[in-house]
């Protein structure tokens, strides 16, 4: 019997939704995101992760997510000594992929955040896929190239 390929999804939301800002003046459709990565494949889990800034409420983002199908974290937005701000979820993101690496075939990163390089080659070393679904503009050369597989997201995710 066909065994269905196994997927977990992790979101770096930031960085989509500056990517669909600066390429499309538009915001990213999370519900047709998670088709397309999806497609054909049975979905193990899928992880959003949000940035929550001072004067905002991202609550209703999250439970529309939620809706969805997505396990969201939140993070708020630290504000250092010298008055800048900052807000990653990268090692977040990196500890969540670890936890659940042996459980299934395809790790799926939708992020064209560079830093992600050597988490890449990490996965694939423990003879794991890895695909990046990002917008090519914004996603870092070396990323594309070491992924299994490069979807470049633009039209088909924005929402309308």
């Amino acid at each position: 019997m066909f065994k269905k390929e196994t997927v977990a999804v992790f979101v770096d939301s930031q960085n989509l939704y500056y990517s669909a800002r600066t390429g499309y003046a538009a915001k990213v459709n999370y519900e047709k995101l998670l088709r397309l990565i999806t497609a054909n494949r049975k979905l193990v889990k899928a992880y959003a992760y949000i940035v929550q800034p001072p004067d905002g409420d991202v609550k209703p983002f999250a439970t529309s997510l939620e809706r969805i199908g997505y396990i969201v974290k939140t993070k708020d937005v630290r504000t250092r000594a010298n008055g800048s701000a900052k807000a990653n979820w990268d090692m977040g993101i990196a500890l969540d992929i670890l936890g659940i690496l042996d459980h299934v075939d395809t790790i799926v990163l939708a992020s064209g955040d560079g830093d992600f390089v050597s988490l890449v080659d990490f996965i694939k070393g423990k003879n794991k896929r890895v695909e990046i679904f990002a917008f090519a503009e914004n996603t870092a050369y070396d990323l594309k190239e070491k992924a299994d597989r490069f979807e470049p997201l633009g039209e088909n995710v924005i929402l309308t």
